[in-house]
């Protein structure tokens, strides 16, 4: 049924108790207070809802890269350092920052996943860019995800939120115990929404 043209608007406070009901905030804030980071702490958003998902069309970023990848692995770049943490899976990389990528660097990092499965960015600053400048980072390699049942961030759905800390509510199953309860490990069975028509890319 098409909603009533006669439909009365709601206030601003209406809107924000709509709002508050939303979202589920998976921590104390009375531990928070302080916590430079608050803008990134854990919601669980109950009520957005989502169409079911359509397949869609994709072509990696990596198929247009140089396969030397000199504009990412610069030899110029004194700071750089490249080490393979096993001969075939994994790579760490120093001296580059995300952050300030070209697009033709970032086409060669999507090489460089597809090639080693793994590669880890030391000494990042991507924790204070921003919410929305991350978003545009990842969007960049396609279509972001949102996870069906995870924490999130506020104001950024497609955050998947693994936050633990101080006054953390993330629920963690114990067989042992019967009951949720917190953990900072856990041993459980975890699926990478491979279910999915178009399976997640890349993970950051």
């Amino acid at each position: 049924m098409a909603p009533s043209v006669a439909q009365e608007v709601p206030s601003q406070e209406s809107l924000q108790e709509i709002a508050e009901l939303k979202l589920n905030r998976a921590f104390d804030p009375s531990q928070h207070t302080s916590y430079k980071y608050e803008h990134y702490l854990p919601v669980y958003d109950e009520t957005t809802k989502f169409p079911p998902t359509e397949p869609f069309e994709f072509v990696d970023r990596g198929v247009k890269a140089d396969q030397s990848k000199t504009h990412l692995l610069d030899p110029q770049n004194t700071g750089l350092e490249v080490t393979k943490l096993t001969p075939r899976i994994g790579t760490e990389i120093k001296g580059v920052q995300l952050s300030e990528l070209t697009d033709i660097q970032k086409d060669e990092l999507a090489l460089l996943i597809a090639e080693r499965g793994v590669v880890v960015f030391r000494g990042q600053d991507f924790k204070d860019i921003g919410v929305e400048k991350q978003k545009e980072f990842g969007s960049y390699f396609g279509r972001l995800h949102v996870h069906p049942v995870g924490a999130h961030v506020e104001g950024a759905i497609e955050f998947h939120n693994i936050y633990l800390g101080p006054g953390c509510n993330y629920l963690v199953y114990t067989e042992s115990s019967q009951e949720y309860a917190l953990h900072l490990q856990d041993q459980m069975h975890h699926v990478l929404v491979h279910y999915n028509h178009n399976p997640k890319r890349h993970d950051l």
